[in-house]
């Protein structure tokens, strides 16, 4: 239920452009699949302390000094009985 003014034409011009068909129209689109890919692999990028492997990742993120973080699950899918630290760079 929409309860402000605002709010209720807001969602009144976003359903006008969409039943207007004013949105973006599969026909309009160009196909990107053959433009150069920006990207590049880097295998074997994340190097683990020894006897440690990768758990399920919750969140990554850049520090200012260009170092990557990793918030993991310990090796896992859990940190549940581990000692492992959860956080590591």
């Amino acid at each position: 239920m929409i309860r402000s003014k605002s709010g209720a034409l807001a969602a009144a011009a976003v359903l006008a452009v969409v039943l207007s068909g004013a949105g973006a129209n599969a026909a309009d689109m160009t196909c990107t699949k053959d433009a150069p890919n920006p990207y590049r692999l880097d295998v074997g990028w994340a190097k683990m302390p020894e006897g440690r492997k990768l758990g399920s990742t919750s969140a990554l993120g850049i520090g200012a000094d260009g170092h990557v973080w990793a918030a993991e699950r310990c090796g896992a899918n859990t940190c549940v009985g581990s000692t492992l630290a959860p956080v590591m760079q």
